[in-house]
C-alpha cells in the first residue's frame, strides 16, 4: 500500500492531474477505509476524465461504504451507461437497484452479467438471494447452481440482509440434493 501510494504520489508531483494516478490513489485509500480521501481523489480523476466508467464504478463503491446508496446508485448508473458490457459494473448496479426496490431491473442486471460471464459468482449469488427473498426456492434450484462454497456464502449473505433470509436458506438446504 505505502509503496504504491508513494509511486502514485511521485506521478502526481510531476503531473497533478494524472487521472489514473488520482483514481488508483483513491482506490488505495478506499481499501484502507480512508473514504473521504478516496472520494476526493476519485472525483479529481473524474474532473480530468469524466467519461471513465471505472472511475464512476469505484466512486459508487466508496458511496456504498459511506452508506450513501442513492449516490452509489447514480454512480453505478453512470458507469453502466458508459460501459454496459462490464459484468462488475452490471453486478454493482444490480445490487443497488435491489436495495432501492427495483427488483425486476436488478434481476435483469444479474442475468445480463451471467449471460456474458457465467462464472461471475457474485452475480449468481445475488440472483439466488433475490429468488430466496421472494420464496422462489425452486427457481433458485432450476437456474442457479450452488456448490458447497456458494451455499456457505449465500447463507452468510442472506442472514446478514434479512431475518427472513435465514429461514429461506433453511428451506433451500432442505430440498437441495446432497
Amino acid at each position: 500500500f505505502d509503496i504504491a501510494l508513494a509511486a502514485y504520489g511521485q506521478v502526481l508531483q510531476a503531473e497533478p492531474r494524472h487521472a489514473d494516478a488520482l483514481h488508483l490513489s483513491g482506490v488505495l485509500h478506499a481499501q484502507r477505509n480512508r473514504l473521504e480521501d478516496a472520494e476526493r481523489l476519485i472525483r479529481a480523476a473524474l474532473d480530468v476524465l469524466p467519461d471513465e466508467a471505472m472511475f464512476h464504478n469505484n466512486l459508487g463503491n466508496v458511496h456504498v461504504e459511506c452508506g450513501r446508496d442513492a449516490e452509489a446508485l447514480a454512480s453505478f448508473e453512470r458507469a453502466h451507461a458508459l460501459a454496459p458490457e462490464r459484468p462488475d459494473i452490471c453486478n454493482n448496479l444490480g445490487v443497488l437497484m435491489s436495495r432501492a426496490g427495483r427488483a425486476e431491473e436488478a434481476v435483469k442486471m444479474f442475468e445480463q452479467v451471467l449471460a456474458r460471464a457465467p462464472q461471475f459468482e457474485d452475480a449468481r449469488l445475488n440472483l439466488a438471494s433475490h429468488h430466496l427473498r421472494r420464496g422462489e426456492v425452486a427457481h433458485v434450484l432450476e437456474h442457479v447452481f450452488l456448490g458447497p462454497d456458494q451455499l456457505i456464502r449465500l447463507r452468510s449473505t442472506m442472514e446478514k440482509r434479512t431475518q427472513v433470509g435465514g429461514a429461506c436458506f433453511a428451506r433451500l438446504v432442505a430440498i437441495c440434493p446432497s
